[in-house]
């Protein structure tokens, strides 16, 4: 019975640990830029799509990679460097 009991203790703490993975999939995602968050779901698509549409170079370090995501956001803001 015991055996039992630790079998269901360990599908819960699975299950548990997969909605965490799940989730923080999700906001790294977000905080990438790759997906934006939305209240309205029929808008994922949309933002999925445009996501999509960023061709980085495979190649790219984390560091490169974060660069670009950064200079990218400056640009879109129109915060771009000044040209003198």
């Amino acid at each position: 019975m015991s055996s039992h009991k630790q079998i269901e203790s360990l599908l819960k703490q699975n299950e548990k640990n997969q909605r965490n993975q799940e989730e923080s999939i999700e906001i790294i995602k977000r905080k990438t830029g790759v997906v934006k968050r939305t209240d309205n779901p029929i808008d994922t698509s949309i933002e999925v799509e445009e996501a999509t549409k960023i061709n980085y170079d495979p190649i790219d370090t984390p560091d490169e990679l974060d660069e670009k995501l950064k200079q990218e956001r400056v640009e879109n803001e129109g915060l771009g460097p000044k040209v003198r």
